[in-house]
């Protein structure tokens, strides 16, 4: 039970984050989802922790955990060697990737491959699918509705934020649409979802993203065929 409730806690994080803000904060998107984040897997901690030692044996040496392990040394051991302490582990309210951040992101990753098993991993990459394509419909609304935004920001505030998380979230779309053996009605929601991400990264006028999604798009067509 425990399990299935730091599941759930997990899959509010991942669809509620990129779409929570609050006009009332100075950044109003960075620190509103930092604070949000890092308030909601403190909570889902408290439920985790009993069952942490009993799952260690899931935490296995693949290749993704050595790379958050070794991401995770090298930050800490930076913020140490660096010239102002405080502000490496707070950061600022622009950015909020300060140590405290970094510590909690690694305290998710654990918590995503103790508790999150092969037969959940779908359902939580649809929540990321989800998610994604209000924040798409956000920002392509964002454009149509004549904010003026030559560059469209969506829930994010910063249009290259949006690029990275739609480049990021496009790719699992393509994946789970692609693992869909019959044309069905799931696979009509994910190209649609497909097709909106593809077009918000457009909007969002970050050059390095749009060919970062080009370059992957030829690279997956030329692995998949």
């Amino acid at each position: 039970h425990l399990n299935n409730i730091v599941y759930y806690i997990l899959l509010s994080v991942v669809f509620v984050t990129p779409l929570i803000f609050w006009d009332s904060f100075l950044f109003s998107s960075t620190f509103t989802k930092t604070l949000f984040f890092i308030s909601v897997v403190d909570v889902a901690l408290i439920f985790w922790l009993p069952v942490a030692f009993e799952k260690r044996q899931r935490l296995k040496q693949s290749a993704v955990s050595i790379a958050i392990i070794i991401f995770a040394g090298v930050a800490f051991a930076s913020s140490f060697a660096g010239v102002d302490l405080y502000q490496s582990t707070w950061s600022n309210y622009e950015r909020m990737m300060g140590l405290w951040t970094i510590a909690h992101v690694v305290l998710f990753f654990l918590m995503i491959i103790t508790v999150v098993y092969e037969s959940k991993i779908v359902l939580l990459l649809r929540v990321v699918v989800a998610s994604a394509s209000i924040v798409s419909l956000i920002g392509i609304n964002e454009m149509i509705g004549g904010r003026g935004a030559v560059r469209i920001e969506s829930t994010l505030y910063n249009s290259a934020f949006l690029a990275s998380y739609l480049l990021l979230s496009s790719f699992i779309t393509f994946w789970l649409m692609i693992s869909e053996k019959r044309i069905k009605y799931e696979s009509i929601v994910l190209s649609t979802a497909f097709i909106l991400m593809i077009i918000t990264v457009f909007f969002t006028g970050t050059r390095g993203s749009i060919i970062a999604l080009v370059a992957g798009s030829v690279f997956m067509i030329v692995i998949f065929l």
